[in-house]
């Protein structure tokens, strides 16, 4: 295995260990949103701390210009995502909340794949990555079809 999948196994796990610990933000908060805020300030806090430390320049003005606006919108994307699975959590279950996201985010991949869409390199969805779909989601019903 290859270090860089090794890196996304890493994320993936940071992943379920994020959604496990928003589902109980979200209980002992009261709300998938304040659940969803704590969340992205801790995040925020953290970035600053590791900026700081790591010596990275200020991009400038010019550099913030640079990137499209509605590329801008991917942190209210990521606030949503996380909004969701505090208030998924707690009901679906970990394992069911995982895969049912993973699916979704196949599906999504394969479609900005095929049309090259957000500046990413366009690639062809063929009979192999519908296969590769196909067990997913086979996989999918058999977790979550119970939640």
């Amino acid at each position: 295995m290859r270090p860089e999948h090794l890196l996304a196994l890493t994320g993936g796990a940071l992943v379920a260990v994020q959604l496990a610990m928003n589902g109980q933000t979200r209980l002992a908060l009261g709300h998938p949103l304040w659940a969803a805020l704590a969340n992205n300030l801790a995040g925020l806090l953290g970035l600053t701390l590791a900026l700081l430390l790591s010596g990275a320049r200020w991009p400038g003005l010019a550099g913030l210009q640079a990137v499209p606006p509605l590329h801008w919108g991917a942190g209210l994307l990521g606030a949503g995502f996380i909004a969701i699975s505090a208030l998924a959590a707690p009901r679906l279950g970990l394992a069911a909340l995982m895969v049912l996201t993973l699916c979704g985010q196949l599906l999504t991949s394969l479609l900005i794949d095929q049309l090259g869409g957000f500046g990413t390199p366009q690639r062809s969805v063929d009979l192999s990555r519908l296969g590769g779909l196909a067990l997913v989601m086979s996989g999918t019903l058999l977790i979550a079809g119970k939640s």
